[in-house]
C-alpha cells in the first residue's frame, strides 16, 4: 500500500489538481512491483525507487506501454 501511495503522490505532483491517474497493479516479483499508469508501465523497487519501464526499438529507448484492461 505504501508503494501505491508513493506512486500516486509523485503522479499528482506532475499533473494538475483536476487530473486523476488510473493505476493498475500488473505483477510483483522479487521486491519489484510493476504498475500500469494511464497506459504507461512503471516499476517500483522496495517502495522507494520509481522508474519508467523502457523498451529498445531500433536502438532507441521508448517508453513501454501497457493495457489498462
Amino acid at each position: 500500500m505504501k508503494k501505491l501511495t508513493l506512486l500516486v503522490i509523485i503522479l499528482f505532483s506532475f499533473l494538475s489538481t483536476n487530473a486523476y491517474a488510473h493505476v493498475k497493479k500488473l505483477y510483483s516479483d522479487k521486491g519489484i512491483t510493476t504498475y500500469c499508469v494511464d497506459g504507461m508501465k512503471f516499476a517500483v523497487a522496495g517502495g522507494v525507487s520509481i522508474v519508467q519501464v523502457m523498451e529498445n526499438i531500433e536502438n532507441h529507448a521508448v517508453p513501454k506501454s501497457c493495457s489498462m484492461k
